[in-house]
């Protein structure tokens, strides 16, 4: 007869040693799962896309500026910029989704996205909306002033 397996404390119950590397691995693919909703719901192709726009512009806006001796943005500067850009972009994306949630059903292609699939609520869905949003135009109004804060919001 062998002794009884030792039993620690996860989360506040008591489960077996046995159960410890089953929790981790559900831990782990439900880590995966929601980087991949995340990743669904920010579509960061088409937010590369629009910061690679965001790059020529301002490239092409310093090149033209020939009376400046030195470029008036730095790069800590344009690294704002951009990371403020895709929290737009991004907030964009997730109200896109969902206003676009029952369609979204309808379309093999997107029935799967997180909202549309109900893997995650409306409401927490408008929280991200609203958050990446106030501050993505938080970052692009320090780094870049109201103006640029306006078209990022336009855009």
């Amino acid at each position: 007869m062998s002794p009884p397996e030792p039993a620690i404390a996860i989360e506040g119950s008591m489960r077996s040693s046995a159960a410890a590397p089953a929790a981790r691995g559900a831990g782990v693919d439900a880590a995966r799962s929601a980087l991949r909703d995340i990743s669904m719901l920010v579509r960061p192709r088409i937010a590369v896309m629009e910061l690679v726009t965001v790059v020529a512009a301002m490239g092409l806006t310093v090149a033209g500026d020939a009376a400046a001796a030195t470029p008036r943005i730095g790069l800590p500067m344009v690294v704002v910029l951009l990371f403020g850009t895709a929290l737009i972009a991004a907030s964009s994306s997730i109200a896109n989704q969902i206003l676009e949630r029952h369609t979204d059903l309808l379309m093999p292609r997107t029935a799967d996205r997180p909202i549309a699939a109900g893997r995650m609520g409306i409401s927490t869905a408008w929280m991200l909306t609203a958050g990446t949003l106030l501050v993505g135009a938080a970052m692009i109004t320090v780094a870049g002033g109201p103006w640029a804060c306006l078209a990022a919001i336009a855009t």
